[in-house]
């Protein structure tokens, strides 16, 4: 199925203008829709050329801290990756009147979820390992880059908004509720103690497995289960996702630390090493997921929010604690020092920048009033203001899109012009680094748009920043997480 509304419209001519951010930002939508056309023309490629506009033949090589097993090729579509340009998209068509862009959202989600959603197991292709081949029309498994034989997985990534699940709700409810139920199979066949991982098969669904160390059940998985879990049962009222959630809600619960904070995994438990960033992740879902529940069951979703209260505690009690503008990646509850820092501009696998931390304190911060995550928040944003920019090395755009978000996110929670100053100052400089071909770059120094690199977040912070100029607000988005 074509979008008509595309089809018909006249093809844009708009320059990567800098000074005109809302135009780069309708200027490389427009061109994602029409890169559509070369496949089904609804579902977009992960990975294009920016001077053709056309899937790559070969991929170029990662960047530094990506990794192949990542990377959703070749002919790659990925949901996962493209939700945050979605929502976009709605926003666009809502503020601008330019309806073709939400239909050509409601064509991707549509064609999604009739299509390519009826796995064998029943979870989804997307994600961190998965993604949709859009020239075989199946699901394809990013380990093969890797040179890594081994089963098609499943791995959230990062949080399905509610946003998105009502869309795939509203076009195929069964197989949401099928995936919901999927979610089960990331439990280890084990008991006492129980255990999961954040992978699971993607296409058969293995009957027994062992448990082991290194099994990597991060707590914001956990949260990402259990938002999908909240979800499901908020709109069916069923209570085996009540079951399921409450299961995945009491797993990292007994295992925290005294002093609310949690492991990266259950093997680090022992080594008395905490995450912050994997607790402000759950923590997060947490307070959303009991949003979801509260009409349905006000009496779980204040245990919900008791908990994402608790984990709070801890994180603001590490930020008093620490250096302003810091939140330790890793660090010793014993003895209270950081093993591992949180990088500015550089993000990577698994050490993800605090621009993207401080983005997700302030969503914690619209519901809990913390001010000390307000504080956090603008003590990051300070540091990046004086912090120069890497110019010899390749920065992931995402690092950039969380930096604008905060910013323009500072300035519709305080009114304060020096934030949205600062959003544009930035926008003015890396704007020119990032969109002058149209198609954003996935990061700086090379010439291919890659819907991996997350692109959606910058996208989105330029685009605020352009309404907000004309007392318009589209949001944030906290989805990376």
């Amino acid at each position: 199925m074509k979008i008509k509304n595309m089809k018909n419209r006249k093809k844009t001519t708009r320059k990567a203008d800098p000074g005109n951010l809302l135009s780069l930002v309708c200027g490389a939508i427009d061109q994602l829709i029409e890169s559509a056309q070369a496949f089904n023309g609804l579902l977009f490629p992960s990975v294009l050329e920016i001077k053709s506009g056309k899937v790559p033949k070969d991929l170029p090589p990662a960047i530094p801290g990506q990794r192949d097993c990542d990377r959703a090729f070749p002919c790659g579509s990925n949901l996962t990756h493209d939700h945050s340009v979605l929502r976009l998209m709605y926003d666009l068509a809502g503020s601008t009147g330019e309806t073709c862009y939400r239909d050509a959202a409601d064509g991707y989600l549509r064609h999604w979820s009739l299509h390519c959603t009826t796995t064998p197991t029943g979870l989804f292709p997307w994600g961190e390992h998965a993604f949709w081949n859009l020239e075989e029309d199946r699901p394809g498994s990013s380990y093969a880059l890797a040179r890594v034989y081994t089963m098609p997985t499943h791995d959230h990534l990062i949080q399905a908004p509610a946003w998105l699940w009502e869309k795939l709700w509203e076009f195929n409810y069964r197989e949401v509720e099928r995936f919901c139920l999927a979610l089960e199979n990331h439990f280890l066949d084990v008991e006492n103690p129980l255990q999961y991982n954040r992978h699971a098969n993607l296409l058969r669904r293995h009957p027994m497995r062992k448990r082991h160390e290194g099994h990597c059940d991060f707590p914001r998985h956990s949260g990402f289960h259990i938002y999908d879990w909240s979800f499901a049962y908020a709109k069916t009222g069923s209570p085996t996702y009540r079951r399921l959630l409450v299961r995945s809600l009491d797993y990292w619960w007994e295992r925290k630390y005294e002093c609310g904070l949690l492991a990266t995994d259950t093997a680090t438990i022992s080594r008395r090493l905490a995450a912050p960033c994997q607790t402000l992740s759950l923590c997060a879902t947490l307070y959303e997921a009991a949003a979801l529940i509260a009409p349905k069951d006000p009496d779980l979703a204040k245990v919900v929010t008791s908990r994402a209260a608790t984990y709070c505690k801890g994180l603001t009690d590490l930020l008093d604690n620490s250096p302003k503008g810091e939140l330790p990646h890793q660090i010793n509850v014993d003895t209270k020092v950081a093993t591992l820092g949180t990088p500015v501009w550089e993000g990577a696998y698994g050490l993800r920048d605090v621009a993207g931390e401080a983005l997700l304190s302030l969503c914690i911060h619209r519901i809990n009033k913390d001010p000390r995550l307000l504080e956090f928040a603008k003590d990051v944003a300070r540091l990046y203001a004086k912090t120069a920019f890497p110019t010899d090395k390749n920065i992931p755009i995402v690092v950039c899109g969380c930096l604008l978000l905060l910013l323009t996110d500072l300035f519709s929670l305080t009114g304060d012009e020096e934030w949205l100053d600062m959003a544009e100052a930035q926008a003015g400089k890396l704007a020119p680094l990032y969109m002058n071909d149209g198609l954003p770059r996935g990061a700086t120094g090379i010439e291919i748009y890659e819907s991996q690199l997350l692109p959606g977040y910058f996208l989105r912070g330029l685009a605020r920043i352009a309404f907000l100029r004309k007392g318009r607000d589209i949001g944030a988005d906290y989805t990376r997480r």
